[in-house]
């Protein structure tokens, strides 16, 4: 899960051609080939069903990385440096000065994943804490969340009250949503042009049957 959230990262870096010209100037020391982003992405290799993590290291000669038997912990200090020179837009900063700008992540749909697989997102997140200016915001069912983690760590007794103690050494703000009134929902409705002045009262009758959900009375809608 930590190559997988390292990858999506690194991706988005390579999709910015102005910071991939300054990793290129940056990275030189550490590789001679010049397409940094690529040649970071190629040294992890992972099966179709990500099942396999692999190291691919190619027919490249060796060079600082390659004789280093621990790749991912020196990465992880040159991954300090890509996201500084991704945040920031310049080779200046070493690190990410959080009064400057910060790194933010998204993950939306977490309560959407199997039960181990929110606990490997929320641990690879955890290993992510100690790194100035990197700030992830999950979008969950914190309930569902809870319960992944009572079946987890059932063995360890981890359950009730102790799963919110959990989740507070890795979540520092929370946000409770409110839940959506009818009122809200014909707004969005008529932004949305989902209906239109014609329909009248009869937009309630659609909100009922999607009980109120945004996406569920699109999907009634079609």
């Amino acid at each position: 899960m930590l190559v997988a959230l390292y990858r999506v990262l690194l991706q988005a870096m390579a999709d910015d051609n102005l910071v991939s010209k300054l990793l290129s100037k940056m990275m030189s020391r550490f590789h001679p080939r010049r397409d940094v982003i690529k040649t970071v992405l190629s040294w992890f290799k992972i099966s179709a069903y990500g099942l396999d993590v692999k190291i691919d290291t190619g027919q490249r000669e060796p060079t600082r990385l390659s004789e280093k038997t621990a790749l991912l912990d020196l990465f992880d200090d040159a991954f300090d440096s890509l996201a500084a020179t991704w945040v920031h837009r310049t080779l200046r900063s070493k690190k990410i000065e959080p009064e400057k700008g910060v790194l933010v992540v998204f993950i939306d749909d977490l309560d959407r994943c199997l039960p181990d697989k929110m606990i490997q997102v929320l641990e690879t997140i955890k290993l992510f804490m100690d790194k100035r200016g990197c700030i992830f915001i999950l979008g969950a069912d914190i309930t569902i969340i809870q319960q992944a983690i009572s079946k987890h760590y059932e063995d360890s007794q981890l359950t009730g009250d102790n799963t919110k103690e959990y989740l507070d050494k890795i979540i520092q703000l929370r946000f409770d949503l409110p839940p959506i009134r009818d009122i809200n929902m014909e707004d969005y409705l008529m932004k949305e042009k989902i209906i239109d002045e014609d329909w009248g009262d009869s937009w309630r009758f659609l909100v009922t049957g999607a009980n109120i959900n945004p996406r569920t009375v699109k999907s009634l809608h079609k």
